[in-house]
């Protein structure tokens, strides 16, 4: 399977869908309505194929948000280095005024090479795990850190309608 197979859209010039932020999952309902429930954890089971699908044309994904994938509400899912992480309504509360630049390409305009962005070297994350536990962690770039700070922010971006053409580094003159 191609990746735009999966993907709401294939190319950079067709990115109109992926501007739009998406919708919060509704925590009361998730928490007290087993048939919500149950179709928010079939989105994430659907969100975790796609991190897992080895694509014809596109290297492994190192995460996944609902807008990916044409899903309306704010899940991302990130490969991690044991497991992968599930995020629900992630929201940065708090970012490092370092910044790093980072080589990044994104399925879901399929970019012919990777282009520079820039990423805050940490940030706090406020989210609700698949229990339904509202937790705030920081994420750093680095090896020690299992999940990665760079992709995480690039997915949580994507659920707020930004891509990483709108981030990309310019060239000095």
């Amino acid at each position: 399977m191609k990746i735009a197979e999966m993907l709401v859209q294939d190319g950079e010039l067709h990115d109109d869908i992926l501007h739009k932020p998406s919708l919060p999952v509704n925590m009361r309902l998730y928490k007290e309505n087993k048939e919500y429930h149950s179709i928010i954890l079939d989105i994430i089971d659907y969100m975790m194929f796609g991190a897992n699908f080895e694509f014809e044309d596109y290297p492994t994904a190192q995460g996944v948000s609902g807008a990916n994938v044409g899903i309306p509400f704010n899940i991302v899912v990130v490969v991690a280095k044991d497991a992968h992480e599930v995020f629900i309504n992630p929201e940065i509360r708090l970012s490092s005024k370092e910044m790093v630049e980072c080589n990044s390409n994104c399925g879901s305009i399929n970019l012919a090479k990777k282009i520079k962005v820039m990423r805050h070297r940490w940030v706090r994350v406020a989210y609700y795990n698949t229990s339904g536990v509202k937790l705030v962690q920081t994420f750093t770039i680095g090896d020690d850190d299992p999940v990665s700070s760079a992709t995480l922010q690039h997915e949580i971006e994507h659920n707020l309608g930004i891509l990483i053409t709108d981030k990309k580094v310019k060239k000095k003159k």
